[in-house]
């Protein structure tokens, strides 16, 4: 997103001199998503549709996820309105949603999903590839240049630092594919890592086998709960 754009995560602003950065996160606001995935993820859809909590787990669903998403910016998008307005947000009162708890609710299913959004690596405008500690510092100083121009100086610079440090600590960083735990809604829809479950009663089932019964048993509106 451009510097002027109201943000909620830093990570997604636009560094110049990149085309894309790749990333374990992905807003939800404008991806573009290859249609055989999306099929994969739909049932996710289907039953969280704020947006709020998808975002975080999307990017690592897929099998040996490591490069294989990114910020493209070389397309550049503003977005005007201010955070958390609009129509959807006077819906999400009405119907008794709160977006918090889907984001507490589906990174929970997870028992690998990370702490924080990294960028590990990118392709620079001149059709250079770098690695994830040049992304990170370019970043980092990107970040810190345009502080005074953000609508948060504070979080931007606070990003900026942690970018720098996680640029020594956490060299070699690459996403893996998030494993559902047993028994929560997303290890029940066959989604993230693919593994067979000991029920404890010497029966085996696999997660995998058993998706296709599962959405067929379960309501349009249905939620399982952890």
């Amino acid at each position: 997103m451009t510097h002027d754009s109201y943000v909620s995560h830093d990570i997604l602003l636009r560094v110049p001199g990149f085309r894309l950065r790749y990333s374990n996160f992905l807003e939800s606001m404008a991806c573009c998503i290859k249609s055989s995935y999306l099929r994969t993820i739909l049932p996710m859809f289907e039953r969280h549709f704020t947006g709020w909590g998808t975002d975080l787990i999307w990017t690592m669903l897929m099998e040996d996820p490591a490069f294989r998403a990114a910020v493209v910016d070389e397309v550049p998008m503003v977005h005007v309105r201010p955070l958390y307005s609009g129509p959807i947000y006077v819906n999400f009162v009405k119907d008794g949603i709160d977006p918090h708890q889907e984001i507490k609710f589906l990174t929970s299913c997870f028992d690998n999903h990370p702490k924080t959004k990294h960028v590990y690596g990118g392709w620079l405008t001149n059709g250079r590839r770098v690695g994830d500690f040049e992304t990170r510092i370019r970043n980092a100083i990107a970040l810190l240049w345009m502080a005074r121009r953000v609508k948060n100086p504070a979080r931007a610079v606070f990003k900026s630092a942690c970018m720098t440090v996680w640029a020594f600590t956490k060299a070699g960083y690459r996403p893996e594919q998030l494993r559902a735990i047993p028994g929560t809604e997303m290890a029940l829809l066959g989604l993230g890592k693919v593994a067979s479950v000991d029920r404890g009663d010497n029966e085996i089932i696999d997660v995998a086998a058993a998706r296709d019964t599962v959405l067929s048993g379960l309501g349009e509106n249905s939620v399982v709960r952890p």
